[in-house]
């Protein structure tokens, strides 16, 4: 089991603290007008098209180790890249191999973009995002929140890799009555709706993220939040990496 000491828990607590004010979302990653890439994820299908060599057109799946397989090199990283980042590396690497190289990258399917909703909602677990989903209609699609639910004190945690883990506390009340802007969810997000505060940290992971994501997604996750600061978006607190054994 994978166990989380107390600064996940300071940072998860704080999070539960009902805000006094309204939280800026400029300058950090869930801000409105934040640019958003477009990454690939695990489950997601790609056509790899080769306009100089039609023989080597293929559709592939992204695997849960986040590689495709491309013929001439073997694996290739895909999950958490753009498809024009695919193609440029491949295209590279097939110089002097093929002719002429060309390639194209083309997304057939989306599965693996999801998001993950625990704690005080009626369904909890993964939901499909769709283009531009927004954290009211992720809660609506997991059947709204429960009678127990600290709605003032929802939780987003989105992993930035290589940069920081970020936690943004959001007013589901305030939201609704648009006071505050609805936040755009991003792939593999996880929202907590607490109850009143998170009092075991080890609570917190084993049941709300071992449980809910499966183990190959919710790998890279809890590696980032061992490895990269967490930063708590709106209060100018940052906490060192989360101390995690298994």
């Amino acid at each position: 089991m994978l166990v989380g000491v107390w600064l996940l828990s300071v940072v998860l607590t704080n999070g539960c603290q009902k805000p006094t004010q309204r939280v800026s979302l400029s300058d950090s990653p869930f801000s409105p007008e934040a640019r958003r890439p477009y990454l690939l994820c695990p489950g997601d299908q790609l056509q790899l098209r080769f306009p100089t060599d039609p023989a080597l057109d293929q559709v592939v799946r992204i695997r849960a180790d986040g590689m495709i397989s491309v013929p001439h090199l073997g694996d290739v990283q895909a999950a958490q890249r753009e498809p024009m980042q695919i193609a440029s590396e491949v295209q590279e690497k097939l110089v002097g191999v093929l002719q002429k190289p060309e390639v194209t990258v083309i997304v057939v399917s989306e599965e693996g973009r999801r998001v993950y909703l625990s704690g005080e909602v009626q369904n909890p677990g993964a939901i499909s995002l769709t283009y531009n989903q927004t954290l009211l209609r992720a809660l609506s699609a997991a059947g709204g929140l429960r009678e127990t639910a600290h709605s003032a004190g929802v939780l987003i945690l989105r992993c930035r890799p290589g940069e920081a883990t970020y936690v943004l506390q959001v007013n589901r009340d305030r939201i609704l009555g648009g006071l505050d802007p609805d936040v755009v969810l991003e792939p593999f997000d996880i929202v907590y709706v607490p109850e009143s505060t998170i009092a075991k940290v080890d609570r917190f992971v084993e049941q709300y993220i071992n449980r809910i994501i499966p183990r190959p997604m919710s790998f890279p996750f809890i590696t980032e939040l061992a490895t990269q600061p967490v930063r708590v978006v709106g209060q100018n607190q940052q906490i060192p990496p989360v101390t995690i054994t298994r």
